[in-house]
């Protein structure tokens, strides 16, 4: 039986390696933050992740996204 747990900074540093935060993605796209929640609740950006209350985007995800590589 395995024991070992992973540290919270560990899942904390995984998370933040694998998702964009709200604030990162409207950097790269070039809109506020408000813009990027407006377009979220218009379901126009795909890979939305809810962590509690916080909100993150699948870095793979956004990444095809912006590539023009999805239909959403």
């Amino acid at each position: 039986m395995n024991t070992s747990t992973t540290a919270p900074a560990d899942k904390r540093e995984r998370l933040e390696a694998a998702t964009y935060t709200v604030a990162q993605l409207a950097d790269l796209i070039g809109v506020s933050e408000r813009h990027v929640h407006r377009l979220r609740d218009q379901k126009k950006v795909p890979g939305e992740l809810r962590v509690g209350r916080c909100v993150r985007f699948g870095r793979a995800i956004i990444d095809r996204w912006l590539a023009g590589n999805t239909t959403h």
